[in-house]
Protein backbone atom coordinates (compact mmCIF):
# COMPACT_ATOMS: atom_id res chain seq x y z
CA UNK A 1 0.00 0.00 0.00
CA UNK A 2 2.67 2.34 0.63
CA UNK A 3 4.29 1.83 -2.76
CA UNK A 4 1.05 2.68 -4.48
CA UNK A 5 0.72 6.10 -2.30
CA UNK A 6 4.73 6.98 -3.62
CA UNK A 7 3.57 5.99 -6.84
CA UNK A 8 0.31 8.79 -7.26
CA UNK A 9 2.18 11.10 -5.19
CA UNK A 10 5.30 11.42 -7.08
CA UNK A 11 2.93 10.94 -10.07
CA UNK A 12 1.03 13.83 -8.98
CA UNK A 13 4.29 16.08 -8.14
CA UNK A 14 5.21 15.35 -12.03
CA UNK A 15 2.04 16.53 -13.32
CA UNK A 16 2.26 19.84 -11.43
CA UNK A 17 6.09 20.45 -12.56
CA UNK A 18 4.71 19.60 -16.34
CA UNK A 19 2.03 22.73 -15.54
CA UNK A 20 4.40 24.52 -13.83
CA UNK A 21 6.45 24.38 -16.99
CA UNK A 22 4.11 25.33 -19.64
CA UNK A 23 2.48 27.79 -17.60
CA UNK A 24 6.13 29.41 -17.47
CA UNK A 25 6.30 28.93 -21.06
CA UNK A 26 3.50 30.73 -21.72
CA UNK A 27 4.68 33.77 -18.98
CA UNK A 28 7.91 34.10 -21.37
CA UNK A 29 6.16 34.01 -24.81
CA UNK A 30 4.09 37.12 -23.40
CA UNK A 31 7.10 38.66 -22.15
CA UNK A 32 8.50 38.03 -25.84
CA UNK A 33 5.38 39.68 -27.04
CA UNK A 34 5.48 42.84 -24.68
CA UNK A 35 9.28 43.42 -25.88
CA UNK A 36 8.73 43.07 -29.25
CA UNK A 37 4.89 45.14 -29.61
CA UNK A 38 7.11 48.08 -27.63
CA UNK A 39 9.81 48.07 -30.13
CA UNK A 40 7.37 48.52 -33.23
CA UNK A 41 7.18 51.61 -34.87
CA UNK A 42 4.61 51.35 -37.52
CA UNK A 43 1.55 52.82 -36.30
CA UNK A 44 -0.24 50.49 -39.17
CA UNK A 45 0.91 47.48 -37.67
CA UNK A 46 -0.05 48.61 -34.02
CA UNK A 47 -3.43 49.63 -35.51
CA UNK A 48 -3.84 46.10 -36.64
CA UNK A 49 -2.97 44.61 -33.59
CA UNK A 50 -5.31 47.15 -31.88
CA UNK A 51 -8.04 45.79 -34.46
CA UNK A 52 -7.44 42.19 -33.39
CA UNK A 53 -7.69 42.93 -29.35
CA UNK A 54 -10.25 44.36 -29.27
CA UNK A 55 -12.04 41.62 -32.11
CA UNK A 56 -11.02 38.91 -29.43
CA UNK A 57 -12.03 41.55 -26.88
CA UNK A 58 -15.64 41.54 -27.73
CA UNK A 59 -15.62 37.89 -29.10
CA UNK A 60 -14.38 36.84 -25.53
CA UNK A 61 -17.48 38.53 -23.99
CA UNK A 62 -19.97 36.94 -25.93
CA UNK A 63 -21.40 33.74 -24.27
CA UNK A 64 -20.33 30.73 -26.75
CA UNK A 65 -22.38 27.83 -26.47
CA UNK A 66 -20.76 24.49 -27.71
CA UNK A 67 -23.12 22.73 -30.60
CA UNK A 68 -24.34 19.68 -30.75
CA UNK A 69 -23.26 17.18 -33.25
CA UNK A 70 -26.79 17.07 -35.47
CA UNK A 71 -26.17 21.39 -35.26
CA UNK A 72 -22.78 20.67 -36.46
CA UNK A 73 -23.76 18.67 -39.38
CA UNK A 74 -27.09 20.65 -39.83
CA UNK A 75 -24.70 23.47 -40.68
CA UNK A 76 -22.76 21.60 -43.14
CA UNK A 77 -26.06 20.57 -44.73
CA UNK A 78 -27.09 23.95 -45.02
CA UNK A 79 -23.27 25.42 -46.23
CA UNK A 80 -23.82 23.00 -49.26
CA UNK A 81 -27.18 23.49 -50.25
CA UNK A 82 -26.13 27.22 -50.44
CA UNK A 83 -22.81 26.18 -52.27
CA UNK A 84 -25.59 24.19 -54.85
CA UNK A 85 -27.63 27.27 -54.92
CA UNK A 86 -24.71 29.72 -56.22
CA UNK A 87 -25.17 31.62 -52.55
CA UNK A 88 -21.91 32.10 -52.46
CA UNK A 89 -18.89 34.98 -52.29
CA UNK A 90 -15.28 35.01 -54.07
CA UNK A 91 -11.84 35.48 -52.16
CA UNK A 92 -12.32 38.95 -53.57
CA UNK A 93 -15.74 39.85 -52.56
CA UNK A 94 -14.68 38.59 -49.23
CA UNK A 95 -11.85 40.36 -49.11
CA UNK A 96 -13.25 43.54 -50.60
CA UNK A 97 -16.21 43.25 -48.01
CA UNK A 98 -13.67 42.48 -45.05
CA UNK A 99 -11.57 46.11 -45.57
CA UNK A 100 -15.31 47.92 -44.31
CA UNK A 101 -15.02 45.86 -40.88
Amino acid sequence: MQLKINKNIHFIIFVFILLNISNMDIQVKKLELIKWIAQISDSNIISKMDKIRRTYLTISKDNFNPITIEEFYTSIDRAEKDIKSKRIFTQSEVEEESKNW
